[in-house]
């Protein structure tokens, strides 16, 4: 066997575990940015049903208060829906606050974009449409 084909061979050896290692790194963040991206649209469209509940605790606290008001319905009946709301209301803050941790979840997966200067990076403000900063 010769020296020299013993070592032709072993960098073709590396180079292909290179091209490999690059790879499976290609696919580890293409994975991490689409899991990113759906939990950031996931918690987007909580926002959407957290809204409809708070119109709806909203609307509950009215009709307890006219029906409060009007002696049809308990202190309690007035109480309780006081209390949806102000859990709506929390839910509501919440799922904002979760969307944009996710947000920031997404950008920093994505990472700094390489641009020119007439050209400026995107950053994700809404999981389905990107503008630029």
């Amino acid at each position: 066997m010769d020296i020299s084909s013993g070592r032709c061979g072993a960098k073709q050896s590396l180079s292909r575990a290179d091209d490999q290692y690059t790879r499976d790194l290609q696919d580890h963040i293409v994975r991490d940015v689409r899991t990113a991206w759906l939990t950031a649209n996931s918690a987007y469209q909580q926002i959407a049903v957290a809204a409809q509940l708070l119109k709806s605790a909203s609307d509950a606290v009215d009709l307890a208060q006219a029906r409060y008001k009007l002696g049809l319905s308990s202190i309690i009946e007035l109480s309780q829906a006081q209390l949806n709301l102000t859990q709506a209301q929390l839910e509501s803050a919440t799922a904002k606050y979760d969307y944009e941790a996710q947000l920031s979840v997404l950008n920093y997966q994505i990472g700094p974009l390489h641009s020119t200067p007439a050209s400026p990076p995107w950053r994700f403000v809404h999981p389905l449409f990107p503008v630029r900063v």
